[in-house]
């Protein structure tokens, strides 16, 4: 039967795609498998929702050691510096009041212990027993973020509008390692291993 032998040519062509255009025919394959859905993936579904914070003063930065427990820091420009505090992940919040103007930056790289900087060249450090209390007074006007990596390695980043920028170094017990300035304010550092 001609029709028979019609639908059966295509086989004819097999030795010939599998032979040369060998790149080709896996590279089609791979496509369709992945189109098809051929690959295991995992959707994350992401729900924001807006929680009262109990407070009108503005809020720079935010830590979470674990699902409940939860820092916030802001404030009021030159006015007030404010922490809040949550254990039940953000339903109810507790204000308080901890430096004489506003904090920019939270970093809770220690279990148990924060660092907190911002207008005025404080840098606040939480202990959990102890509270919060003065680590250092850093020579400059506005930090805008920090970052540690444990107890001996960390970076405070500053500036002002239009002035130069500052990125200062610290080692062990917040001691100053090096000062550097730049051309422009920095907004954000972070550490990447």
């Amino acid at each position: 039967d001609e029709r028979l032998v019609a639908k059966m040519g295509w086989l004819k062509a097999i030795p010939f795609l599998l032979g040369a255009n060998r790149l080709i025919v896996g590279g089609l394959l791979l496509a369709a498998c992945i189109l098809t859905g051929c690959q295991k993936t995992e959707t994350v579904a992401l729900a924001w929702q807006q929680l009262p914070s109990g407070t009108d003063v503005k809020l720079n930065d935010v830590y979470f050691a674990d699902s409940l427990n939860g820092q916030v820091v802001g404030g009021s420009t030159w006015f007030s510096g404010v922490q809040l505090q949550t254990n039940d992940g953000g339903q109810r919040w507790s204000l308080d009041s901890i430096a004489p103007a506003e904090l920019n930056a939270l970093d809770g790289s220690e279990p148990g212990f924060l660092l907190t900087t911002g207008i005025g060249g404080q840098l606040l450090a939480y202990q959990s027993r102890q509270g919060w209390g003065v680590a250092k007074l850093i020579p400059t006007a506005i930090h805008r973020d920090l970052a540690f990596n444990g107890p001996d390695r960390g970076v405070v980043v500053s500036g002002e509008a239009f002035q130069d920028g500052l990125i200062l170094t610290y080692g062990r017990d917040f001691e100053l390692m090096s000062q550097d300035t730049v051309d422009n304010e920095m907004h954000a550092v972070c550490f990447s291993d």
